[in-house]
Order: C-alpha cells, then structure tokens, then sequence
C-alpha cells in the first residue's frame, strides 16, 4: 500500500520552478557581470567578482543537487541548496539595483524641481 506513495505534485512542481527560476538568474548574473566594463562596478562597494562568486556557488550547486550519487556523497548539499537559493535572488536583485539599473543622480539644478513647475517669478 505505501510502496504506491509519490511525492510528486503541483507543490513540488511550483518548488522545481523556482528553483529552476531561480538558477537561471544566477547563470544571467554570471553571463551579464562578466561581460560588463570594469567601470560599470565603479559606484557600487562590491565588485564583479563578489556577484559571479555568491551566483556561481548555487549555479553548481543546484544540478549537483539533483544527483543521486552527489547527495549520498555530501548530504550538506542539500542545506546549501536552500541558503543558496535566498542568497542567489537576494544577489541577483542587488545587482540588477545596483549595476544594471543604478539610480542615477540629478545632473543640475532644473532636476530638483517637480515636473511642470517653473521658476518664473513675474507670472
């Protein structure tokens, strides 16, 4: 009767997805900040590396997870799977904040003032 028992539904389908999800945003983590210039990292405190680094962990990681072999060989694996997986989307939605979409400052003072307000003080 137990022999029949699978483990397989919409929950596990929704957690494969987000995994999957969340491994190819760190791979375009890696892809896009190693094709980016040296002086798109100039604002930010952190450098490329600490992005690729932090993304490439659970990038390996995660289909080394999916290995049978792998899992009975370290069963930590897992544990680094799931604090990876918060650490990779934490890291990914850094960079795109802080590299691909930086706030930019205001170039003078016409910027400072809200849209459709002029400084005309005769009218």
């Amino acid at each position: 009767m137990h022999g029949s028992v699978v483990a397989i539904g919409p929950l596990m389908w929704a957690l494969l997805a987000v995994g999957v999800s969340s491994w190819l945003f760190a791979v375009y983590v890696i892809v896009d900040a190693l094709r980016r210039r040296a002086a798109d990292f100039a604002p930010t405190p952190e450098t490329r590396w600490t992005y690729v680094a932090l993304c490439a962990i659970y990038a390996l990681a995660y289909p080394a997870f999916q290995s049978d072999a792998l899992r009975k060989a370290a069963p930590r694996l897992g544990d680094l799977v799931i604090v990876g997986l918060l650490v990779a989307v934490v890291t990914g939605f850094t960079y795109l904040l802080r590299v691909v979409f930086p706030k930019r400052a205001p170039s003078g003072p016409e910027d400072d003032a809200p849209p459709g307000s002029d400084d005309q003080s005769g009218l």
